[in-house]
Order: structure tokens, then sequence, then C-alpha cells
């Protein structure tokens, strides 16, 4: 199609949209949301330390989050990863208490 415009001549192609939406590998909603839920829980984890008021002890207990996060990093089994995630919380539980108690 050639459209004459302020005495220039534009030349305009009419093309096929380009198909964006082919993603042949990555993440299920599911996967996804997971993820999510462990890097919420290792965030609020960490948050958590900032009320202990002893440096050493909020040193180690940091060190040992992130060395505990760092063993199953590469773990892709969604049933396992669900099941880490149900045990951390629960110990995450029991020693939130133990800070809130020393605090």
């Amino acid at each position: 199609m050639i459209i004459l415009s302020s005495m220039f001549l534009v030349s305009t192609r009419i093309t096929k949209p380009k198909n964006y939406a082919t993603f042949t590998s990555g993440p299920t909603l599911k996967q996804f949301i997971l993820k999510a839920q462990v890097i919420n829980f290792y965030r609020e984890m960490m948050k958590t330390t900032k009320l202990i008021h002893n440096k050493n002890d909020k040193k180690e207990l940091r060190k040992w989050i992130r060395q505990e996060f760092k063993i199953y990093k590469s773990e892709t089994n969604t049933e396992k990863i669900k099941e880490l995630l149900s045990r951390g919380k629960k110990e995450f539980k029991r020693i939130s208490g133990l800070i809130m108690l020393s605090s």
C-alpha cells in the first residue's frame, strides 16, 4: 500500500503479527507460586532475625538459614519442596517462639 503524505511518498507494508506466545519450557503456575512462597518464607525468616539483639546469635542464625536454603536450592520435585517448606515453617515457628521469649 502506498500513501502520499505531505509531498513524500510513504510505503507501508501490512505484515502478519508475530507469534510471541510460543514458550516451550519454563515453570508451571504451581511451580511459580511455590517458588514465591519459598522466597517469601526466606524473607520472613531473615526479617525475624532482626529481633535478636545479640549480634553473634543473629549472625549464626542467618548463616544457618542461608545454609539450609542453599542445600535444597536445586530441588525440583514439587512434593519434596512442599514437604521442606512445611517442615521449615514448623521449625521456624518453634525458633521464633524462642526468639520472642528471649527479647
